[in-house]
C-alpha cells in the first residue's frame, strides 16, 4: 500500500507546483538589479571599471585584487506571510525529497529568478546591471533568499576563456604579508553553492517590506554586494584552498543587502513592457 499513497502524493505535489509556478498576475512588476560597491563604511571610494581594487584584511594583509567574478545563481522572493497552499507544498516536498540538492538553473518562476549571472567586482562600482522583471502575485515580500552557484552555458555574463566554467568564484590578486615588503600571488576558485535570506531595506538602510498590489504594481529591487571584507578571516601567507574559497563566497554574500523601492509608472526602465 505504500506505493499508492507515494503515488498520489506525488500527483498532489505535481498539481501544487503547477499552481504555484504559474501563479502570476498581470500589472505587478518587479525590477531586478545587481550591483557592486566596497561596502559599509567605504561611501567614498569609486573604482571604474578594469581599476585593481586595494584592500587590507582583518588580519592587516594588504590586497592588489586583479580579478574577481561571482556568479549569482538564484534570487528568490520571500513572502511575509506563508499561505496555506505554499506550506503544503513546502512540507510535503520536504517529506518526499528530504535530502538538499542544488537547485536547478534556468526555471524562473514569478517568484524566482534562476538563470545565472556573472557579477564582475573588477567593473565600475555602483553601476547597476538589470537581471530581469519579475512578475510576482501581489502581496507583502519581506525579503529575498540570494544564492551563489556554480555557472553554466547559460550564465549571462560568462567569459570566453572558460576560466569560470562550472565555477562559483575566482577571485585572484596579489597581497603583502604585515611587516613585509614582497608581493605573493593568491587565487581562489570553488564550485561550491551558498545562500543567504536578506531582509529587505529602504535605501537608507532601514528595514521595509515589499508591498505590490493594483494601487503600487511595480517596485524595483537592488541587490548590492560589497566586495571590501571578501579576504577577511583568510591567512593569505597559510592558505586552504578549498575552505578559504568558501569563506570568500560567503564573505560576499553576507556583506549583501536587498534594497527594495516603489515605482511609478514613469520611472520604469525604458523598453520595459
Amino acid at each position: 500500500m505504500r506505493r499508492p499513497a507515494r503515488a498520489l502524493a506525488l500527483a498532489c505535489a505535481g498539481l501544487l507546483l503547477a499552481a504555484a509556478c504559474s501563479e502570476r498576475t498581470e500589472g505587478m512588476a518587479l525590477e531586478v538589479g545587481l550591483m557592486h560597491h566596497p561596502g559599509d563604511g567605504h561611501e567614498h571610494v569609486h573604482y571604474p571599471a578594469g581599476a585593481e581594487r586595494g584592500i587590507v584584511t582583518d588580519q592587516d594583509y594588504g590586497v592588489v585584487l586583479r580579478r574577481a567574478l561571482l556568479v549569482v545563481s538564484r534570487v528568490e522572493l520571500q513572502p511575509c506571510e506563508e499561505d496555506t497552499a505554499r506550506a503544503a507544498l513546502r512540507g510535503l516536498r520536504e517529506l518526499l525529497w528530504p535530502v538538499s540538492v542544488a537547485h536547478a538553473h534556468g526555471e524562473n518562476t514569478p517568484t524566482v529568478l534562476a538563470v545565472p549571472n556573472v557579477l564582475d567586482l573588477i567593473d565600475e562600482d555602483r553601476n547597476t546591471i538589470a537581471l530581469a522583471r519579475m512578475e510576482p502575485p501581489p502581496g507583502e515580500y519581506c525579503g529575498v533568499i540570494l544564492t551563489a552557484g556554480a555557472a553554466d552555458d547559460d550564465a549571462v555574463g560568462l567569459p570566453g576563456d572558460g576560466s569560470l566554467d562550472g565555477r562559483t568564484l575566482l577571485a585572484e590578486g596579489v597581497f603583502v604579508a604585515p611587516g613585509e615588503g614582497t608581493e605573493q600571488p593568491f587565487s581562489y576558485s570553488s564550485e561550491l553553492e551558498d545562500e543567504v535570506e536578506l531582509p529587505f531595506v529602504d535605501t537608507g538602510g532601514e528595514p521595509t517590506r515589499l508591498r505590490l498590489s493594483a494601487d503600487a504594481p511595480m517596485a524595483e529591487l537592488r541587490l548590492e554586494v560589497g566586495y571590501y571584507g571578501m579576504l577577511d578571516g583568510i591567512d593569505l601567507a597559510e592558505p586552504d584552498a578549498l575552505v578559504d574559497s568558501f569563506r570568500v563566497i560567503r564573505n560576499l554574500l553576507s556583506n549583501a543587502r536587498a534594497v527594495v523601492t516603489e515605482l511609478r509608472p514613469e520611472d520604469a526602465p525604458a523598453g520595459a513592457p
